[in-house]
C-alpha cells in the first residue's frame, strides 16, 4: 500500500498541513522540519501527484501577512512596519498595514474584514482599544497572531512589547538621582494596558526612594493641542511646585517643548523634561532631550518569528516579551541639590537687588563679622575675598575675620566673643558640627542673624539661619562622574573603583552618589568592580592600596575630593600604577601640576569660593534689607580638564598660575606640538 500524506505527518509529528507546505512551498516553515519531513518523505518513499500540485499552486492565494496599528504616522508604528515588511520581503510575503487611527469601531471593523475575507496567513496587531471578547472570531478561525505594543487583558496570546514598567522606572529614578521630587507623568490615554504598566514603575521609583505618591501628578490625555493648552495650564497651576515631568510619547513631549517655550518657562531651569521614542531626535533639540528609547525594530522582528514558528506548526506557548528600553541622558533635564534637610537648591543668580536696594544697603549702618573653621587654605581666602569685595560695593562694615585653625572649643570662645560686638550678621563655617552647636545656638537666639557655609551645626533647624552656601553638590559629583567616563569613551570595556567619603555629611554623599549615577547611566561600556570609603583623608592611602591589589584590572578611579584623591595618588605611584586614571573634585596647586604633566589627574569637577563668598555676601545683604534667602543656595562647580587648566586657574584661584604649573603647561604644550610634528 502506497503511502499517505497522513503516514508521513505521522511518522515526522507534525501536522498534515505542514507536510502540504514543505511539499508545495506555501508557507514558511522552520528549516528542522523542513529537512524532518524530506527525511521522512525519503524513508516512506512517498510520491506527491504533481500535477495536482501544480494545480493547487494555480489557485493558492498571494502569501500575505496583515499589520494593524493605531497610528502608522506614528513613528514607533512606521518604523516597526517597515522592519517587518523588509522581513517579509526575502521570505517571499505581501504586507497588509491598517492604521485605524485609535478609533475602535474602525479598529473592529478592519478585523472583521479581514477575518471575513480569509486571505491572510498571519496577523501582527496593536490592540490598542481591544478587549478579549472583541478577539473570540480571532480565537475561533485559529489564525496565528501575534501582539504588539500592549496585553490584552484577560487573553492568553504572545505579545511583543516595549519594558513600560521598566522604562517609567528608570525616567522616574533618574529624576531622583537628579534631586527631583515633584514629578510629573504626563500619558496619552488609551484602553491598552500602557498607561497602568507605567504607573506601576514611576510609584515603583517613588516608593525606593521613599517619595510619597501624588495622584495630582499624573496627567492623562487624548486632546488635541489647542484644547491641550488649557488643561496644562490648569495642570501646572495645581502643582506649582512641579520640577520635571515624564512625556510617555513624542507626541507629548512636544507639545511640553512647546507649551513652556510660549508660557516664558525655562527647560531645564523651571521644568526638567523627559521624553520617549526620541529615535535619534534628542540631540536636534535645544537644549538635547533626555530620553527613553524604545527599539521598534527589536519589537517588529521578535513579532514576526514567533509568527512564523506559529504558521510552521511548531508549538508556541503564550508568553510575554518585553524589549527593554535604553535612558539616554541629555540636557533637558537638570540637576538639583539640596541642603542638609532636602531643601532644593538655588543658583545665586536668584540673588537680585535692585537699584533702590543697593542705596537702601548703602544708607543703613550695616556689619558682619566672619568665623572660619581654618582660614589658611586659598579655598578660605577666595570666600573672604568674595565677601570684602560685595561688602566694600555694598557699604557693608566687616567687623572681624576669626580663624579657629580647626579648634572647635577656640571657635566657640570666638563665636561669642563676636556676638558681643552685636555684628547684623556672621557668617561662619562649623569646625565641629556639635561641639559648636551651643555657640550657634545662641546666635540664633540673639537679634544677630546666621549665614552658614557648606554644613549646619547639630540642633539647628532650616528657619534658624538665613540660608547655607555651598557647591551644588550633586552637580558637582555628576561632573567628576563624566568627566571619568568621557576619557574612557572610546574603550570597549573598562572597569573602574569609586573612593568615597564614608561620613555621613549630606554634601560628600549627594557629590560621591551623583558621581556613580553619571557613571552607571551614562557609560555602558563601565563597570564599577570596587567601592570604597574612607573617613579621614589619611585612610585614604591604605584604603586605595587595598582596593588595588584586590581589583588589579581597575584603569580609573573616582575620588572624592583632591585631599584623599594626593593620599590615593601616592598609594598607587608606590604600586608602580600611575596608568591608572582619576578624577576628583576641588582644584590645587598639586593636582592641577599632575594634570598638566599628562599624569594620573584627567579631569576635575571644582568649587568656586570665590563666587559662593559673593553669594554669602548677597544673601547677608538681602537678609538686613528683610528680604526672603532661599533656604540653601548651590554655585555652579567649574569642570577642569587639561585643555582648559590655564584659564580654569585663573577663574578659579582670582590670579596668575604659579612659576610651576606655568612650566608644566609650557612642557606640556612643547610636547604636544613635537608628537604632532612627528606624526605629520
Amino acid at each position: 500500500m502506497k503511502p499517505t500524506i497522513i503516514d508521513v505527518a505521522r511518522e515526522a509529528k507534525v501536522s498534515t498541513a505542514t507536510v502540504s507546505h514543505v511539499i508545495n512551498k506555501t508557507r514558511y516553515v522552520s528549516p528542522d522540519l523542513i529537512k524532518r519531513v524530506e527525511l521522512t518523505i525519503g524513508k516512506l518513499g512517498y510520491k506527491h501527484n504533481d500535477n495536482l500540485s501544480k494545480t493547487a499552486s494555480s489557485k493558492i492565494k498571494r502569501k500575505t501577512i496583515c499589520l494593524i496599528v493605531p497610528d502608522i504616522s506614528s513613528r514607533f508604528f512606521a518604523i516597526i512596519a517597515r522592519n517587518i515588511d523588509d522581513q517579509l520581503k526575502q521570505k517571499g510575503y505581501d504586507l497588509s498595514i491598517h492604521s485605524f487611527n485609535e478609533d475602535k469601531e474602525r479598529e473592529l471593523k478592519y478585523l472583521d474584514h479581514i477575518l471575513a475575507e480569509k486571505k491572510v496567513d498571519g496577523i501582527i496587531i496593536a490592540p490598542f482599544l481591544l478587549k478579549s471578547n472583541d478577539l473570540k472570531q480571532l480565537i475561533k478561525l485559529k489564525i496565528p497572531v501575534v501582539f504588539i505594543g500592549s496585553i490584552v487583558e484577560g487573553m492568553e496570546a504572545n505579545v511583543v512589547l516595549s519594558d513600560n514598567v521598566g522604562g517609567s522606572y528608570t525616567a522616574t529614578s533618574h529624576l531622583i538621582k537628579y534631586g527631583h521630587e515633584k514629578i510629573g507623568l504626563f500619558q496619552w490615554m488609551s484602553g491598552s494596558t500602557i498607561n497602568g504598566e507605567q504607573v506601576q514603575g514611576y510609584k515603583k521609583a517613588l516608593g525606593e526612594h521613599k517619595i510619597e505618591f501624588n495622584p495630582d501628578l499624573i496627567l492623562v490625555t487624548q486632546k488635541n493641542n489647542e484644547e491641550l493648552n488649557g488643561v496644562f495650564k490648569k495642570y501646572l497651576d495645581i502643582n506649582n511646585n512641579l520640577t520635571a515631568i515624564i512625556c510617555t510619547n513624542m507626541k507629548l513631549t512636544l507639545f511640553v517643548l512647546r507649551f513652556l517655550s510660549e508660557h516664558g518657562l525655562d527647560c531645564p531651569k523651571d521644568i526638567s523634561v523627559v521624553g520617549y521614542d526620541n529615535y535619534g531626535f534628542g540631540n536636534i533639540f535645544s537644549p538635547g532631550l533626555t530620553s527613553m528609547s524604545q527599539f521598534p525594530e527589536k519589537i517588529g522582528k521578535i513579532a514576526l518569528d514567533i509568527l512564523f514558528k506559529i504558521m510552521s506548526g511548531e508549538e508556541v506557548k503564550p508568553s510575554i516579551n518585553r524589549i527593554p528600553v535604553a535612558l539616554n541622558v541629555r540636557e533637558s533635564t537638570q540637576i538639583i541639590g539640596r541642603g542638609p534637610f532636602g531643601e532644593k537648591s538655588v543658583y545665586p543668580d536668584e540673588l537680585v537687588l535692585s537699584e533702590s536696594d543697593i542705596e537702601g544697603v548703602h544708607n543703613s549702618d550695616y556689619n558682619a563679622a566672619i568665623s572660619f573653621h581654618y582660614s589658611g587654605k586659598a579655598w578660605m581666602k577666595l570666600i573672604e575675598l568674595g565677601i570684602r569685595d560685595i561688602f566694600n560695593k555694598l557699604g557693608i562694615k566687616l567687623l572681624a575675620v576669626t580663624d579657629a585653625h580647626f579648634d572647635a572649643n577656640l571657635q566657640r570662645k570666638q563665636l561669642e566673643s563676636l556676638l558681643l560686638q552685636e555684628p547684623k550678621i556672621i557668617i561662619s563655617i562649623p569646625c565641629d558640627d556639635v561641639v559648636t552647636a551651643p555657640s550657634y545656638q545662641k546666635i540664633v537666639n540673639s537679634n544677630t542673624k546666621l549665614i552658614l557655609i557648606n554644613n549646619v551645626p547639630i540642633g539647628l533647624k532650616h528657619n534658624d539661619y538665613v540660608t547655607c552656601v555651598s557647591v551644588n553638590e550633586r552637580e558637582n559629583g555628576y561632573s567628576a562622574g563624566k568627566l571619568l567616563g568621557s576619557y574612557f569613551k572610546n574603550y570597549s570595556k573598562v572597569k573602574v573603583g569609586l573612593l568615597i567619603h564614608g561620613a555621613p555629611f549630606f554634601g560628600t554623599k549627594q557629590r560621591d552618589s551623583a558621581a556613580e549615577q553619571a557613571i552607571r547611566e551614562e557609560y555602558k561600556n563601565i563597570e564599577i568592580i570596587a567601592k570604597e570609603s574612607f573617613i579621614k583623608e589619611d585612610r585614604a592611602y591604605n584604603v586605595c592600596k587595598e582596593m588595588i591589589k584586590e581589583n588589579p584590572e581597575i584603569q580609573g578611579i573616582y575620588i572624592s575630593w583632591e585631599g584623599p584623591a594626593l593620599k590615593a595618588m601616592s598609594a598607587l605611584s608606590d604600586l608602580e600604577r600611575e596608568d591608572i586614571a582619576v578624577v576628583t573634585c576641588d582644584l590645587d596647586t598639586e593636582v592641577a601640576i599632575n594634570m598638566a604633566r599628562g599624569r594620573m589627574i584627567k579631569g576635575l569637577s571644582a568649587q568656586r569660593p570665590y563666587e559662593q563668598g559673593v553669594a554669602m555676601a548677597y544673601a547677608a545683604a538681602h537678609a538686613m534689607l528683610g528680604k526672603s534667602v532661599a533656604p540653601f543656595i548651590g554655585v555652579k562647580p567649574y569642570v577642569v580638564t587639561p585643555n582648559n587648566l590655564s584659564k580654569a586657574w585663573k577663574d578659579i584661584i582670582k590670579e596668575k598660575e604659579p612659576d610651576e604649573l606655568l612650566d608644566a603647561l609650557r612642557q606640556s604644550y612643547l610636547t604636544f606640538n613635537k608628537k604632532n610634528v612627528k606624526e605629520t
